[in-house]
């Protein structure tokens, strides 16, 4: 008699299920990989170059010493 595609899943479960329930017991590890094979090295440190940064500051502080001296003209509607 053949088995439909259901009891074949089914028996397939099962069989799957008995394996993993027999690897606990035996106190084998059931992990699909090894967590070694998915290490990846520790990436470089990458050192900020200061005389770039130094450049930006000074952008900055001009752009805010402008804005300090800059005029604000306010328009009022006329009466």
């Amino acid at each position: 008699m053949k088995l439909s595609q259901f009891e074949r899943q089914e028996e397939i479960r099962k069989k799957h299920n008995k394996e993993i329930i027999t690897r606990m017991i035996k106190g084998e590890d059931l992990h699909a990989y090894a967590p070694e094979d998915s290490w990846y090295p520790e990436r470089p440190i990458i050192e900020k170059d200061q005389k770039i940064i130094n450049n930006l500051k000074k952008d900055k502080n001009k752009k805010d010493d402008h804005a300090k001296t800059s005029k604000v003209l306010v328009l009022q509607p006329a009466s």
